[in-house]
């Protein structure tokens, strides 16, 4: 079904799965409501017109080769868990007047049209985000207006590669999240870069070369404050530094002194500075982790905790893990994962631990069986 002129709807319009609706112009009026479930494909640039109507999005709408397409009277567009908007294209969809307003909770993309040309498009109105809004590289989101709010809620999600243009009004207890769930990159924010305690940066790092790591770059003057997630892909080593944000000048800086991320059996311990322009996180600590795939099965501890001089070690094993408990080894780490001592031979039943050459600190042990980690504890020696 092609729309090309005026479409009076006072009623619904539903769209199946299999069927798709393309809106090559005119004016869609009336105080109805489109449920698509199938495609709506917005194409030409020819004038269009959403007035006093509402579009309820269970599949997919997509926007290509198209001019501005303006809003009116009052229009929703439910963008619902379900919901893809992909735009390549130009224009905008802005509205004429305030009190116009998409809800999302479903995904609405950026997309590159595959020419390397920047792409811009202007979201004016009232959006409410729930979902993820993510921009691919080299295009940009603008959302500019005194009279609009761009509402990034707590599970809304604003990542990519690409730029956000703000100058509307912007509330912010979501997430930012530079790049994508299979690539770093960098995430620009023109402008108005809003935060609040609840909000999120999340953060990918792959390696300490600039684009093994996710960065915010901010054309502005941020006041930053919220919570760091790193989630990591590689090993870092004590004293690297990763420069996450940066800014033209950054106003305040308000991140608890260090955080921790997790990979590949150790915990990374990461301490946040700020200088005038970036923010960087540096590896201050590394400790092999405590956890314990086995858990449920096991017991395994050391006592009396912290050690003076001689303790007991308790493993006690269920019978499904009997053919595993048949060659056991007792791994002794230090604080920064070197193995200090190794004992063989041991069983399930208790076994005396002696302090001997180990210096006052934090230890993790191991329980092993043919390099299966079965359990972890940590203890301290005096």
């Amino acid at each position: 079904m092609n729309i090309e002129n005026n479409l009076n709807l006072s009623n619904q319009l539903s769209i199946p799965t299999s069927s798709n609706i393309n809106w090559l112009g005119g004016i869609i009026n009336g105080g109805g409501t489109i449920e698509n479930n199938g495609l709506m494909h917005l194409e030409s640039f020819e004038d269009k017109k959403l007035i006093n109507s509402t579009i309820d999005n269970n599949g997919a709408i997509y926007i290509s080769n198209s001019n501005t397409i303006r809003l009116s009277g009052g229009c929703v567009i439910n963008n619902n868990e379900t919901g893809i908007i992909e735009i390549l294209s130009n224009g905008g969809i802005v509205h004429d007047e305030p009190g116009n307003t998409m809800n999302n909770t479903g995904v609405i993309r950026k997309l590159s049209d595959g020419s390397g040309n920047l792409g811009s498009f202007y979201m004016i109105f009232d959006l409410n985000n729930a979902g993820i809004i993510e921009i691919d590289h080299n295009q940009q989101l603008l959302f500019l207006g005194s009279d609009i709010t761009l509402n990034n809620m707590e599970s809304g999600i604003l990542q990519g590669f690409g730029a956000f243009d703000v100058t509307s009004n912007f509330t912010n207890v979501g997430t930012f999240s530079p790049g994508s769930e299979d690539s770093t990159g960098t995430l620009s924010v023109y402008n108005y870069f809003s935060l609040s305690p609840q909000a999120i940066l999340e953060f990918d790092i792959a390696g300490t070369l600039p684009g093994e790591y996710d960065v915010i770059d901010v054309a502005g003057f941020p006041d930053l404050e919220g919570n760091i997630i790193v989630n990591l892909a590689f090993a870092p080593e004590l004293g690297d530094e990763f420069p996450i944000i940066t800014a033209n000048e950054i106003m305040s800086c308000d991140f608890p002194q260090f955080i921790s991320a997790y990979f590949s059996g150790f915990d990374y311990t990461f301490e946040i500075s700020c200088n005038n322009t970036s923010l960087v996180l540096e590896v201050v600590d590394i400790i092999l982790g405590v956890d314990n795939t086995f858990s449920d099965d096991i017991t395994f501890y050391i006592h009396p905790n912290p050690v003076k001089s001689f303790a007991n070690l308790v493993f006690n094993a269920s019978d499904a893990m009997a053919i595993l408990n048949q060659e056991l080894s007792l791994h002794v780490y230090n604080s920064t994962g070197l193995e200090v001592r190794r004992i063989e031979t041991i069983s399930t039943h208790n076994h005396r631990f002696q302090k001997g050459n180990l210096s006052a600190g934090m230890y993790i042990l191991q329980i092993k069986s043919r390099n299966i980690i079965l359990a972890t504890t940590k203890i301290m020696v005096e």
